[in-house]
């Protein structure tokens, strides 16, 4: 690589950062390297406070190692460095010297190529291309892929783990990487300029998909702006490996998909249950073999492999899978196999491969922890439950209750910055257009019965002033209160949509087995528990404080330290526990049918 330095003397003036006091020469100096002839039509274009200078200063090198270009006047600085008619350095700054580093051979292609001067490669779909086009601009179309006219070490490894996108429950054939191992024969600058998009075709959409998800609604990352920091720094394989989620969630499905196409691999089908008696612990005969089999591909059974005659033994390992089987159905767990857990069995309406795909998706959809070491809340709405972890590690486990189907929680990532003890509550548009406003319009002492205050034109009025009928636009609200809708305590986050967690003045619905009951927000089983492990750290902030704040009746807040929590609002309808077993739950909204149709296939 040839490098010329321009030393700036005692003066920092570049780009607007100071500018010449006076008239003054500046030496740019080239070591003896072989190349030095490249700089033979450098341009320096100057600019001052009515625009461009006196015209461009064209100059060659005076002598074999060093090039003087004059420059005078008052308030110069250098704007632009030009060679022949492209622009021709990446230009940065150390200390007193401007570094510009010529093009490579293979840059100078690319740019050629991305300006429409050169023909794309025809392996590389046209619809990648804008993507390509923008993320080498940036670049100065200095190559990711090469550096010094070699490949960077660890590319075979990282095109390996794009074929091997199944693993993250992608389609590798999405990546066309059969055009991409062509770059092992590339053997000039033109072939390797070539191979370098190439291969950007192919990595740069499965990090967008394993960024962003391959069918996000809003993708969260812009890979334009993404792929040059991540690898920075990085090797390439550190660069492939990091695009993954980097949740404890993520990574059991990733593994348990792993080995559930192991066993599958090993029988392509998971066979029915074939009719007869009901079967339990004790029974003997070929129906228990056939059983621990199912129950083996289904991922439900882990317990030993018996020889060929305890085989057809229904014993207590079995009788385990029976029952774990029979909870992921949602069945009575009793152990026994009768018709129900016969019929669930040989049920084909559910490929739980692409149901873990499914649900990789949606965790790639979500926003990467930035410490995985990290206090994390996820909310798993289908499952209706709510779960901290630290470090990784499960710390605590509750119910919740989410929006029911007309009024559905969404699924989103968050912080939570703040506790609101004795919250007051202001009811949401929705809630105020579906049920407050019908109650009012039927009786106007539903307000004061319920202890609702109603602000019309900035004041306080009574709501037998108002005309109901003619859907007033009105702020209904209750005060401060330890007993209000919000119960104790308002865990309050960023978001513009009125989400957030709270408590509730309804324990009684968290003892109910289905638990979509609210209008989005979610209700929190332990709250208490959940406020006091927020802010452990905090000094002060004993359990007794957080129950004390709850039950006051007047408002106070409590900023999160660290600057809040980051909370999951997710979807997953399956998901793998702490013993490493495979849960399915039930799909209240009704997401999984679209996406099923994508993954079903790969």
């Amino acid at each position: 690589m040839v490098a010329l330095f321009v030393r700036l003397g005692s003066i920092f003036s570049l780009f607007g950062i100071g500018t010449f006091a006076y008239s003054q020469s500046l030496s740019a100096v080239s070591q003896p390297f072989d190349g030095w002839q490249t700089f033979a039509g450098l341009q320096l274009a100057m600019l001052d406070d009515a625009g461009p200078s006196s015209g461009i200063l064209n100059a060659g090198p005076s002598s074999a190692d060093a090039l003087i270009v004059p420059l005078s006047g008052d308030g110069l600085s250098p704007l632009l460095v030009g060679l022949e008619v492209d622009p021709a350095a990446d230009l940065y700054f150390s200390n007193d010297l401007l570094v510009l580093e010529p093009w490579s051979p293979e840059a100078k292609i690319i740019a050629q190529i991305l300006k429409g001067t050169r023909p794309w490669p025809t392996a590389i779909p046209k619809d990648r291309r804008a993507n390509l086009t923008a993320i080498y601009e940036r670049r100065e179309f200095q190559p990711l892929w090469l550096k010094d006219q070699r490949w960077r070490p660890g590319l075979d490894a990282a095109l390996y783990r794009v074929e091997q996108a199944r693993l993250e429950g992608l389609n590798g054939e999405d990546y066309s990487l059969d055009t991409a191992y062509g770059y092992i024969a590339a053997n000039d600058a033109e072939a390797r300029a070539k191979a370098e998009l190439i291969l950007s075709a192919v990595i740069v959409p499965y990090a967008h998909d394993m960024l962003n998800g391959r069918y996000a609604r809003t993708p969260r990352y812009d890979i334009v702006d993404e792929v040059t920091p991540r690898l920075a720094g990085n090797t390439i394989v550190q660069f492939i490996d990091g695009l993954a989620p980097n949740k404890v969630e993520y990574l059991r499905l990733r593994d348990h998909l792993a080995t559930l196409r192991t066993k599958q691999s090993e029988a392509q089908a998971i066979p029915l249950f074939s009719d007869g008696r009901f079967l339990r612990l004790g029974a003997e005969g070929p129906r228990v073999a056939e059983l621990r089999h199912i129950l083996t591909l289904t991922g439900d059974y882990t317990g030993p492999m018996p020889g060929p005659e305890a085989a057809v033994v229904f014993d207590e390992p079995l009788h385990e899978a029976v029952v774990t089987f029979q909870r992921r159905k949602g069945l009575g767990a009793d152990g026994i196999v009768g018709g129900g857990t016969r019929r669930a069995l040989n049920a084909r309406d559910e490929n739980p491969i692409a149901l873990i795909k499914v649900n990789m998706e949606r965790l790639r959809w979500e926003a990467r922890l930035e410490n995985e070491n990290a206090v994390y809340v996820r909310v798993n709405i289908p499952e209706y439950r709510l779960r901290v972890r630290d470090k990784g590690v499960l710390a605590m486990d509750m119910r919740a209750i989410v929006g029911r189907a007309d009024r559905r929680t969404p699924i989103m990532s968050d912080i939570i910055t703040n506790l609101k003890f004795s919250p007051d509550w202001t009811v949401p548009s929705t809630v105020y257009r579906k049920d407050i406003l019908p109650a009012l319009q039927s009786d106007p002492s539903y307000a004061a019965r319920n202890g609702y205050s109603i602000i019309s034109g900035g004041r306080r009025v009574d709501a037998g002033s108002i005309n109901w009928a003619s859907s007033p636009r009105v702020t209904i609200y209750k005060g401060a209160s330890a007993n209000g809708p919000l119960g104790g305590v308002r865990f309050s986050m960023t978001n513009n949509r009125g989400i957030f967690l709270h408590d509730t003045n309804r324990k009684s619905y968290f003892r109910r087995a289905s638990r979509a009951l609210s209008s989005g927000c979610v209700r929190v089983g332990d709250p208490s528990g959940l406020a006091h492990y927020l802010l452990q750290g905090e000094e002060g902030w004993s359990i007794d404080r957080v129950k004390a704040a709850m039950n006051r009746g007047r408002i106070s807040y409590k900023e999160l330290p660290n600057s809040g929590v980051p909370v999951y609002l997710s979807y997953m309808t399956a998901f793998v526990d702490e013993e490493g077993l495979l849960q399915t739950t039930r799909d209240p909204y009704g997401e999984d049918r679209k996406l099923l149709s994508y993954f079903d296939e790969i």
